[in-house]
């Protein structure tokens, strides 16, 4: 290497130590700027504090970008405290900021923690204020749920989520918010996927346990919403609303067997709940009457009535037993030859006596609850019955 080589790259080295420095200088002058902003905003003097804030912000942006300087954790925390402070200030001038500093102060607390492996600049002071920046996020996540913008609410509980696990704590109310967040948006994925972590983590409270189930449920996927039930239910023994949240997946699924099993354990969990006693009652005589043993939903609903004798459901299914005997007993008599007028006297006999039997316990149903299909169905019955008066009373 001759003279002039050798001087030509002592320049060059010369230029690149000197940008080096440059930016490195750019670093000390933020934290200088940053000094005055602080001191002349306690002083009142707001225009001089967003003048040197800006500054502050120009020449740590540069330090930033630069390939030398962006490799310390010094470069990056002092973005932080930059960042933060255009976050904070409520100054109207820096009202454009906002989105910005929101993102680089994302990208600063990750790099200070990151570029210098097992070094940290000010660790502590970084700490502080980044559990402080996730308690902002956390605040504008919660304000976005209350206004139903789910979407911008995941976001910000993400954020605020990430920023604690940085500092190694696992934010489980961070996690269950983005739960919430996902399901309101109906993002089923996302919802499913942050739920079954909080329960792999022991995190899910029992309400969450019944929205998964629910989750499932909407997917199809009963199986494993059955799953997350039976699993609810010991966890929570003391819960014996999960007792039913399994019955309604087996009545949906109609498997009977089950239901009836699940059916009595309930009885036996809600002995002192009359309100859920005359319910599991009815449910009882529905999965009876679906299987065909017409005694003991008979029964079912009678205890239901004993439980509350104003309970139109049982009333107007016990009915239907009678109707449907009474319809019965008027086909064979229709299908009977001619000549065996006193079979089809007696089995028409016999008919109206299952109407009569049903249009009393109807007539106890409307009175206490008048409905228009049920009113329809009366003057239907007393036609049959012959009885006009009834026919006209339930006409108008």
């Amino acid at each position: 290497m001759n003279f002039k080589t050798i001087l030509l790259s002592l320049i060059i080295g010369s230029v690149f130590s000197g940008l080096a420095t440059a930016q490195e200088s750019n670093v000390l002058s933020a934290w200088e700027y940053m000094q005055v902003y602080q001191s002349e905003r306690a002083n009142g003097n707001i225009k001089v504090a967003v003048e040197n804030l800006l500054n502050a912000k120009k020449a740590i942006d540069e330090a930033s970008r630069h390939e030398k300087t962006s490799l310390k954790s010094k470069t990056w925390k002092r973005k932080f405290d930059v960042y933060l402070a255009l976050l904070s200030d409520t100054s109207k001038e820096l009202n454009s900021y906002k989105a910005e500093a929101l993102q680089g102060i994302l990208e600063a607390s990750e790099k200070a923690r990151s570029v210098e492996p097992g070094k940290i600049f000010e660790e502590k002071d970084l700490n502080l204020k980044q559990q402080l920046v996730a308690n902002i996020f956390f605040k504008a996540g919660y304000e976005a749920f209350e206004r139903k913008l789910y979407e911008a609410a995941y976001q910000s509980f993400e954020q605020s989520y990430k920023l604690k696990k940085a500092l190694n704590v696992e934010d489980t109310v961070s996690l269950t918010n983005m739960f919430l967040s996902a399901y309101n948006a109906k993002n089923q994925e996302k919802a499913l996927e942050i739920g079954s972590r909080l329960k792999t983590m022991g995190a899910a409270d029992p309400a969450m346990y019944r929205t998964l189930s629910t989750l499932y449920l909407e997917k199809g996927d009963t199986t494993t919403g059955l799953k997350v039930i039976q699993e609810a239910r010991s966890k929570f023994p003391n819960k014996p609303e999960f007792i039913t949240e399994e019955l309604n997946f087996y009545l949906l699924t109609k498997n009977n067997a089950m239901a009836s099993k699940t059916l009595e354990e309930a009885i036996k969990a809600f002995e002192k709940d009359p309100n859920m006693l005359k319910l599991l009652y009815f449910n009882s005589g529905v999965i009876y009457a679906q299987s065909g043993d017409r005694n003991k939903a008979v029964a079912a609903y009678q205890k239901a009535l004993e439980y509350d004798p104003n309970y139109f459901g049982a009333y107007n299914n016990l009915a239907a037993f009678f109707v449907e005997d009474g319809n019965e007993l008027i086909k064979q008599a229709n299908n009977l030859p001619l000549s065996e007028t006193k079979k089809y006297d007696e089995l028409k006999k016999q008919a109206h006596e299952k109407y009569r039997e049903a249009a009393k316990l109807l007539e106890k149903a409307y009175s206490i609850k008048p409905d228009a299909k049920l009113k329809s169905t009366l003057k239907d019955i007393f036609v049959k019955l012959g009885d006009e008066a009834k026919v006209q009373q339930y006409s108008n």
